[in-house]
This record gives structure tokens, C-alpha cells and sequence, in this order.
């Protein structure tokens, strides 16, 4: 691992050799290093995010328009529709 530092602590992450020991900042190496791809890295990054925003809401309208009305619901009696409640409730009693 590293050695203590002036204060006697051991510095809790290792540093690379294009980091500043003292507070892990990039060196003016790696800044240069990483400049030319800092604005085609941040369109990718917009394009990207814009694509999942894009398809994100897409789904949620897709899914509020759909109204299911179309889907036949088979009659149930008065009597089958209370038994269905009562064992609804008693496994909502039972879960607690």
C-alpha cells in the first residue's frame, strides 16, 4: 500500500501516477491528455441520455393511452366476487 503521509495518516485511496498524492487532483498530463476528447465525449453523453429519455417517455405515454377496453371481463356473481375479498383479506391478515 502507500506510506503515511506528512500527517502520519495513510491515504485511504492509492494514487496513479497522473493524480496529485496530496488531494487527487489530474495532473496537467492527464488534463492534456484528456482535452481533445472532452466535447465529443459530452455530445455522446447528451445524444445518449436523449435516446434513453426519449425511448423512457415514449413507453410511459405508450402505457397512460392504453386504456384496456378491449379486453372482455367475464361476469362474476355477487357471491364469488365476495368469497374472492374475504380470501383477499385474510391472506393480507396472515402477510402482517
Amino acid at each position: 500500500m502507500s506510506a503515511p503521509n506528512e500527517n502520519g495518516y495513510k491515504p485511504l485511496l492509492r494514487t496513479s501516477k497522473y493524480q496529485n498524492p496530496v488531494n487527487y487532483t489530474m495532473t496537467p498530463a492527464a488534463l492534456r491528455a484528456r482535452k481533445p476528447y472532452f466535447w465529443k465525449n459530452t455530445i455522446a453523453s447528451i445524444v445518449l441520455f436523449g435516446v434513453v429519455g426519449g425511448i423512457y417517455f415514449y413507453s410511459l405515454n405508450a402505457l397512460v393511452q392504453d386504456d384496456f377496453g378491449d379486453i372482455p371481463v367475464p361476469p362474476i356473481s355477487d357471491d364469488k366476487l365476495a368469497e374472492l375479498r374475504r380470501k383477499r383479506d385474510e391472506e393480507k391478515k396472515a402477510d402482517h
